[in-house]
């Protein structure tokens, strides 16, 4: 499930990068509808930056770390951040392994392999839409997680052994 909480949206000061067209335009087409643009054009740059790419962890339950020698928690981004960089490192050392490149700039190849390569989150939403001139929320701004990539999990949370079985084929 989405948290709540979690920011997500598009740019207004990128454009967005082609690799993101088919994902994107397919989320606008089909979940975001005509009075929601309208509502949402005065903060939103419908051509920006699409995020996120893919989520890991919500806030709760919390992750249990070791902070400074002491056990603590922890989630969100804070937690979401080290486990995709744990992963990377393990897709990258099972391409070594193999004789294979490490994977390089991942952006354009999670948009390749998405909904093949990890779990589509579909419940839950995230309020954290917040422009400059209004701080706080905008009323009324809710983005729902939804089938296929969206604008609060991204492509959803990573599943490793799919991750690895496709990127040992590139």
């Amino acid at each position: 499930m989405a948290w709540n909480l979690s920011s997500g949206g598009f740019s207004n000061y990128f454009d967005r990068p082609k690799w993101q067209d088919v994902a994107v335009k397919a989320y606008l087409a089909e979940h975001v509808s005509n009075e929601t643009r309208e509502y949402y054009g005065q903060y939103t740059n419908w051509e920006g930056r699409a995020f996120p790419d893919v989520a890991a962890h919500s806030l709760h339950p919390n992750f249990d770390i070791m902070y400074n020698g002491t056990l603590d928690d922890s989630g969100g981004t804070s937690a979401s951040a080290p486990v995709w960089a744990a992963i990377v490192g393990l897709l990258n050392d099972a391409r070594l392994r193999e004789g294979k490149s490490v994977l390089g700039w991942l952006n354009p190849l999670i948009y390749q392999l998405g909904k093949d390569a990890l779990i589509d989150i579909t419940d839950g939403y995230s309020v954290g839409c917040m422009t400059a001139e209004t701080p706080g929320q905008v009323p009324g701004a809710r983005w729902n997680a939804t089938t296929g990539w969206d604008t609060t999990t991204g492509f959803g949370t990573p599943d490793f052994q799919k991750l690895k079985e496709l990127v040992l084929k590139l």
